[in-house]
């Protein structure tokens, strides 16, 4: 998965590294050789010869650099589920210094490798049409001079300088329990759903993460720690959790005094129901084309959440490998009309997407109205103490993340916009055929909100 989206923003060919396992699924195996990539032999299965296999990779690797070509590799190795990313191997240091080395000794004493690091950030990496964004940032270039250090030390320092850039633009924390407390801190501190770009969104999710890494005892004001933050956070949203509603929904109430009539509720719920139905008469059919492969997919999900915490993610490589599969059996048994037949399984991937959506907010707003009154004002009553305590912390919000929102789209997040106004277009004037113009990046196909990046919530 992670290939796929690096390759397809980039100018240039890029030859990546991939196991060397992957050569021998049917067809996926010869995609992988004709795009020239290179086989890595990891001891998992190949034990000790993994190092003797992989010399033959390693040259292949020096010439392609000595010819000019681009490597893609991934520095931190696997990817693993859990909260937190793992300190980068060194290898990628190790490849550019000998590149650099082998070619001063043939007399290219002008060779240089040049590092572009690429960071991927999802905003929910394991579920179906999750939001990914893609950053570039500066580039590390590897000269003859790195060669007068110690080998080891030039490594080191290489991938400690590539290491910081890329924790400075991962979401990266010690649980994933801090994580939904920073999205819902954000949520808080800047309702602005996708009126924010993704990448502002990012930049805004990281920074709150950073503040939830605080000292507990860190005082916020003479009366308010930090721990009251954290407590608040959690309330508030243990009570979205149980009655099933996103905050945006309260967020409105407590600007307009009152949740909306049961008139005006009845008449979006009517509407919404009629373009659900018609959503559904114009999928069910591509609906039922796709239910095997859903089917498997979904078990083989279950399969790699039953292993635990450090299961390697094959989440991307399953999806992949039973839908591309499936697709080109649907290509075979249709023939000549196969080209309609994808065009409109892919259309059901929208619908369905648009339907879920619309169902979404008829659940939101039946749920919103089924609230006991003294249940949503104790919620109303911990949102405004959440609220107050959360404008208490912005000042320790990273100035690195703040410079990032404000050159990407100018808001600066010390100002309080916690009660802004948004004018929301109707749906048909943001209509995408390609893809679902959310209102806020936590949306999936799901009936509730997720405001969490937890694999096995």
């Amino acid at each position: 998965g992670d290939p796929i989206v690096c390759l397809g923003t980039t100018p240039r060919v890029v030859r990546c590294f991939a196991k060397d396992t992957l050569w021998k699924i049917p067809f996926i195996g010869t995609l992988v050789r004709m795009s020239a990539a290179i086989p890595v032999y990891r001891k998992k299965e190949h034990g000790e010869n993994s190092a003797e296999f992989n010399k033959e990779s390693f040259a292949a690797v020096y010439a392609a650099l000595h010819n000019g070509d681009c490597i893609g590799l991934a520095p931190e190795g696997v990817s693993t589920f859990r909260s937190f990313a793992a300190k980068l191997k060194k290898g990628f240091a190790y490849i550019a210094l000998e590149a650099v080395d082998e070619a001063v000794k043939t007399g290219r004493d002008d060779f240089n490798v040049t590092i572009v690091l690429q960071v991927i950030c999802f905003t929910h990496r394991e579920k179906f049409r999750s939001d990914v964004l893609l950053r570039y940032r500066p580039t590390v270039v590897v000269d003859k001079s790195w060669l007068e250090k110690d080998r080891k030390d030039a490594a080191t320092e290489i991938t400690n300088i590539v290491e910081k850039e890329m924790f400075n633009n991962i979401i990266s924390a010690p649980d994933f329990t801090t994580i939904k407390m920073a999205m819902t801190a954000a949520r808080i501190h800047r309702p602005f759903g996708t009126y924010f770009s993704l990448n502002s969104y990012m930049y805004l999710v990281q920074g709150w993460v950073e503040v939830m890494k605080t000292d507990p005892k860190t005082m916020l004001d003479e009366t308010t720690s930090f721990a009251d933050l954290r407590n608040k956070l959690e309330s508030l949203q243990a009570y979205l959790d149980e009655v099933k509603v996103k905050d945006e929904r309260i967020r409105r109430i407590e600007v307009e005094g009152c949740r909306p009539s049961y008139m005006k509720t009845t008449r979006i719920v009517l509407y919404r129901l009629f373009i659900c139905a018609i959503l559904t008469a114009m999928s069910a059919p591509g609906l039922v084309i796709w239910s095997p492969v859903w089917f498997f997919i979904r078990r083989k999900e279950r399969d790699l959440l039953s292993r635990g915490a450090g299961w390697v993610d094959s989440f991307a490589e399953t999806k992949m490998k039973y839908g591309f599969f499936y697709v080109f059996f649907i290509v075979l048994i249709t023939q000549k009309y196969s080209p309609f037949v994808v065009a409109y399984l892919w259309m059901t991937m929208r619908l369905y997407e648009e339907n879920m959506a619309c169902a979404r907010s008829i659940f939101g707003i039946i749920r919103l109205r089924m609230i006991p009154d003294a249940t949503l004002q104790s919620i109303l009553k911990v949102r405004t103490s959440a609220k107050e305590v959360v404008l208490k912390a912005v000042k320790l919000f990273p100035k690195y993340n703040a410079e990032g929102i404000k050159e990407d789209c100018g808001d600066n997040v010390q100002v309080d916009k916690t009660n802004v106004e948004l004018d929301r277009p109707r749906w048909w004037y943001n209509f995408n055929p390609m893809r679902r113009q959310k209102k806020d990046w936590n949306e999936l196909l799901r009936l509730s909100d997720h405001c969490t990046m937890n694999y096995v919530e």
